[in-house]
């Protein structure tokens, strides 16, 4: 269900998954689930799993303080936003990726697919996918672009912290 959670570390193997309502509402941003890696430990994901089985990238952001290596690994599915500004991040094996990575360093090493979803486009008034583009522009150097998506995300949500952290 929807919430916010708070662990020491994540490691899911295996053909594990994090199971996420699909039937949460993409369009409200507080129906959505929230993992907050208040640790020093790890966020692994290895294996044929599925990482949000709703496949709605809005439905599920991750952040990470810890400063160990983050790894989305193994022929699973990901749909969410990663923000791990202190770790590197290995996506490796075939993964599908949907949604956005934020990295102190972000590495490919196999096959895997990163899609950036539409939901902008499918629903303008909700601020979580201004934020996550504008961490990606960000994180691709590109600071005046995200500095205007972080302003769109507050016109639709003063109230963001994430989104004013950001800018």
């Amino acid at each position: 269900s929807s919430g916010t959670y708070y662990f020491e570390e994540v490691r899911i193997n295996g053909n594990g998954q994090l199971r996420i309502d699909p039937l949460l509402d993409p369009t409200d941003p507080a129906d959505h689930v929230v993992i907050y890696l208040a640790g020093t430990g790890p966020f692994r994901f290895n294996g044929g799993g599925v990482l949000n089985s709703s496949e709605n990238a809005l439905n599920l952001e991750i952040y990470s303080s810890a400063t160990v290596d983050t790894d989305l690994s193994g022929g699973a599915v990901f749909a969410g936003l990663v923000y791990a500004p202190f770790s590197a991040l290995d996506i490796g094996g075939n993964m599908e990726v949907y949604g956005g990575l934020f990295s102190e360093d972000i590495q490919n090493s196999g096959s895997a697919a990163l899609h950036f979803d539409q939901a902008i486009r499918s629903n303008p008034e909700d601020p979580r996918p201004y934020n996550a583009l504008g961490i990606l522009r960000d994180q691709a150097g590109e600071h005046l672009a995200a500095q205007q998506l972080y302003r769109s995300a507050l016109e639709h949500d003063p109230e963001s912290l994430s989104a004013r952290n950001n800018l």
